[in-house]
């Protein structure tokens, strides 16, 4: 398991919800990765990400639900494992300003 899913599975406990897991609002993990992308873009990686197909959910509602009242925008907790993984995953994260430039040079109208 990658310090990005530990982070992750982690946080997603506050709000009882499991990686894999069988129940209607655990996330089911398509594409491994998830975890560096939301610790790299946090919600907005993560909505991205449901909607590439990365992860799913059967009761994203509840899903959701949980999480807001739980709050886990608030805490993720600064130390050194999740820092070490939240720099892992901007550092791999390849979505900037020069890289789109050069995407965008290859489309053609």
């Amino acid at each position: 398991m990658s310090r990005a899913q530990n982070v992750l599975t982690d946080l997603l406990a506050f709000a009882d919800i499991r990686i894999n897991g069988a129940r209607p609002w655990d996330i089911q993990v398509h594409d491994q990765r998830l975890f560096t992308r939301v610790l790299a873009s946090g919600t907005l990686g993560f909505g991205e990400s449901y909607m590439e197909g990365w992860w799913d959910c059967d009761a994203l509602d509840e899903m959701c639900c949980r999480a807001i009242r739980a709050g886990l925008e608030k805490r993720f907790a600064f130390r050194l494992p999740n820092i070490w993984a939240l720099l892992t995953a901007v550092l791999a994260n390849q979505q900037t300003l020069r890289r789109s430039r050069k995407v965008a040079g290859c489309i053609t109208i």
